[in-house]
């Protein structure tokens, strides 16, 4: 459990500590005192741009150098603490540093340490809007079950945007660089989709545990856009090239 957060030069938080929380907590305050900067701070601690998805250089406190620091103490019962640390530095705003134990680590394993999902009122329109904030959504629920699983999620995105680019190309792209790009969306296309696939399945196990009365009992399915395994992945990539 989160027992300690620090804020240094986030937002309007010049220096601030919150200690012993290692419980349910309430954040009560007037409207612009940082109750949201907080909750936004806490959600770093995850791979991920946070729930406000700012960038970087936004982030930073007015008036300062323009960089900003988190940590964050972690506590379980008969262990050790875990200190996680992430922020950016003046000279390099829109690099985000990540340290583990006074290490330096990737934001993708900040996963391995801290399970943080949450709701918030400008995600009412979840089911209304884009197929990709779905899509985030969910993957933000998997971390839960599969750390990695921001990795295989990073992996995928970067791959899709560069065959992308090289297919909105004038010129012919070389199908053997295709292929490659290809290959490695499959493997973590297919990643990814067991993931998800996973998450819905054991959720929809855990709701058919609960009673249908009074309220209505949910059931859930995840339908995939394409094939999960990576090898008909790949074939069904190749096939649509020309379209």
């Amino acid at each position: 459990m989160l027992d300690r957060l620090l804020l240094s030069r986030f937002r309007n938080h010049r220096e601030s500590t919150l200690a012993g929380t290692a419980q349910f907590n309430l954040l009560v305050g007037e409207n612009g005192a940082g109750k949201t900067n907080v909750l936004e701070a806490i959600s770093l601690l995850a791979p991920g741009r946070g729930l406000r998805r700012a960038q970087l250089t936004d982030i930073p406190a007015q008036g300062g150098d323009g960089g900003f620091a988190l940590s964050a103490t972690l506590v379980t019962p008969g262990a050790p603490g875990v200190q996680l640390g992430t922020g950016a530095a003046a000279d390099r705003p829109t690099r985000r540093i990540v340290q583990v134990n006074g290490a330096g680590a990737s934001a993708a394993s900040l996963a391995e340490w801290l399970s943080i999902g949450w709701l918030t009122p400008a995600m009412d329109r979840l089911f209304t809007e884009s197929a990709g904030g779905r899509r985030r959504f969910l993957d933000r629920l998997v971390l839960a079950l599969r750390p990695d699983h921001a990795a295989h999620a990073a992996r995928l995105e970067n791959a899709l945007r560069e065959r992308n680019r090289m297919l909105s190309d004038e010129r012919t792209p070389d199908p053997w660089w295709l292929d490659a790009i290809e290959l490695q969306i499959a493997e973590a296309g297919s990643l990814v989709a067991g993931g998800r696939a996973e998450l819905i399945e054991r959720l929809e196990a855990a709701l058919q545990t609960r009673p249908e009365a009074p309220f209505a009992r949910p059931s859930l399915a995840y339908e995939p856009g394409g094939p999960i395994a990576a090898e008909p992945l790949a074939a069904a990539l190749r096939e649509s090239r020309p379209r």
